[in-house]
Order: structure tokens, then C-alpha cells, then sequence
């Protein structure tokens, strides 16, 4: 998945919903399978492939053994995963995933996989699915007890040192975006107009000139 078309790959999940709601079953006797519960299975085997680590695995040293190409692999494979939590929030906003489905990711990203304290990756997976869905997620009463729990935990993850300033952050970024109702915060742009900025130089220009006018004409006269 590329994260920039997330939106409209899910669009597209959407449009062939709809044109193939089930198919025919590979085997005489067994019922038809839905394009719902085909979805269901592949989304669930991606997230399943979510490692529990971001440490190279042996395979991966053994096949990238310049260090910026094993450091590339890492971040190609990062890249997947966090478009792939992207797309799970598209397909959530456009009625193909429950609120029950995305509830039980978040639930098992924020305590890693049977872990009390997840890794960084699977925080940098819960801030980018709820920064997509956030504000709908919100708007449900099963989703906002979600997302309150969602806050508590990263409020306590947060004071853990384990983690990184970068991550830290991002999840003081989430916390933020909740409380200013998922308004992202609009920086005004302290630079000024090109006009402005002309009339200044034009502005300088004529007081340089017009001291090395006074300048000139007080040697003249002495």
C-alpha cells in the first residue's frame, strides 16, 4: 500500500462491494463467501504480520549486509505497516469495518500484543489510525469510551522512559488533537506580504541614499 492513495484504495473496496456482494463458494456444499468476510480475512492477516520488534531479524542481516541498506528494508517495512493502519481507518470511515473490529486493534496495539509497554512502532500504528478516524470514532457512544481509553493510556505511556522524545511527542500531539476537537492546530503565517516586504527595501534604500546625500554634502561644505 502507498499511503497517499489509502483513500482511494478504499474507495475502490467500496465501489467493488458493491458490484460483487458475494461469490460462489470453491466447493460443492459450502456457503457462498461474502466480499465482507473476504475483506475481514485480509485485513486481519496484514495486521497480523505487524512485528512484534523493529529489530532486523537474522534473515534480514543476512540479506542486507551494508547497514544503510538493512536501515532502508526497516524503514520500507515501516512504511507498509503504517500505510496499512491507514487504509484499516479509510475503510472504517466508509462503513466496511465495525466499530467493534477497529476497537479490538486499538485495544491490542496500546498493550503491544500481550505486552504491558508496546513498542514504539505500535504507537506510531495507533496515531496514525486514530488521527484518520478519530473524530468519527469519537462521535459514537462505543467509540468514545474508546478514545477515553486510548487518552488515559497514552497519558501513562507518555511518563515511561523507554520511549523516545519523537514518539513522546507524538503522543502529546494525539492528546492535543483530542482536546482541541480534532481541529488541527492552524499556525498564522508570520511572513509578510510581498508588497510589504518591497516597501521596506524600497523604504531602506531611501534612507541609505538620503544619509549618503547628508554625508556628502556635510564634506562638501567643510
Amino acid at each position: 500500500l502507498e499511503p497517499h492513495y489509502c483513500e482511494t484504495y478504499a474507495d475502490m473496496v467500496l465501489s467493488l462491494r458493491s458490484r460483487y456482494p458475494e461469490f460462489p463458494p470453491e466447493r460443492e456444499g459450502e456457503p457462498a463467501r461474502t466480499f465482507t468476510r473476504i475483506l475481514l480475512n485480509h485485513v486481519q492477516e496484514e495486521y497480523e504480520r505487524l512485528p512484534k520488534t523493529m529489530e532486523p531479524s537474522d534473515e534480514q542481516r543476512l540479506r542486507f549486509t551494508v547497514k544503510e541498506d538493512l536501515d532502508l528494508e526497516i524503514a520500507q517495512q515501516k512504511k507498509k505497516f503504517l500505510a496499512n493502519m491507514k487504509f484499516i481507518g479509510n475503510l472504517y470511515l466508509r462503513g466496511l469495518l465495525s466499530v467493534k473490529v477497529v476497537n479490538s486493534v486499538l485495544k491490542e496495539l496500546v498493550f503491544g500484543k500481550n505486552s504491558e509497554s508496546p513498542e514504539e512502532h505500535f504507537i506510531d500504528c495507533v496515531c496514525e489510525l486514530v488521527r484518520s478516524i478519530g473524530h468519527t470514532l469519537d462521535s459514537t457512544p462505543q467509540g468514545k469510551d474508546m478514545i477515553d481509553f486510548l487518552m488515559r493510556r497514552l497519558k501513562d505511556l507518555r511518563q515511561e522512559d523507554q520511549y523516545s522524545t519523537r514518539v513522546k511527542l507524538k503522543m502529546l500531539d494525539l492528546l492535543e488533537l483530542r482536546s482541541n476537537g480534532w481541529v488541527q492546530k492552524q499556525f498564522k503565517d508570520t511572513a509578510k506580504k510581498v508588497a510589504e516586504v518591497r516597501e521596506e527595501a524600497a523604504k531602506e534604500s531611501r534612507n541609505e541614499r538620503a544619509g549618503r546625500e547628508k554625508q556628502f554634502f556635510n564634506v562638501a561644505v567643510a
